[in-house]
């Protein structure tokens, strides 16, 4: 994946999905292994995005074998939570060719999704 690919990613907003993301109900997920809210994938980005629960982390194996089965071709997901008082960035996993890597959350993409 190329730094603009990757710039791409870390820049979705909230506005790019159609979607509420904050309906404050919540869903435990046996493959994902954590409770979600909202599960959402745009096929022209091969994008996905999962909403956890505030506290919640996915498993990693079970949140890409979910995306994979809505898109094979699934180039990133990113995994969202609310925070205090925005929606926030938790985990990116990204597609390197035929592995995937997981980027934790670093200061200069977490970013609140309203703007």
């Amino acid at each position: 994946m190329t730094p603009k690919e990757l710039n791409e990613i870390m820049r979705v907003r909230r506005r790019d999905f159609s979607r509420s993301t904050d309906t404050g109900s919540y869903v435990y997920d046996r493959g994902l292994m954590c409770e979600v809210g909202t599960l959402e994938y745009d096929f022209s980005t091969g994008i996905g995005v999962l909403f956890l629960e505030p506290g919640s982390c996915t498993d990693m194996s079970g949140c890409i074998r979910r995306f994979e089965a809505i898109d094979p071709k699934v180039r990133a997901i990113l995994t969202l939570k609310k925070g205090n008082r925005h929606l926030v960035r938790d985990t990116c996993y990204i597609r390197d060719g035929a592995d995937w890597v997981a980027i934790a959350p670093e200061p200069y993409w977490i970013r609140v999704l309203d703007d």
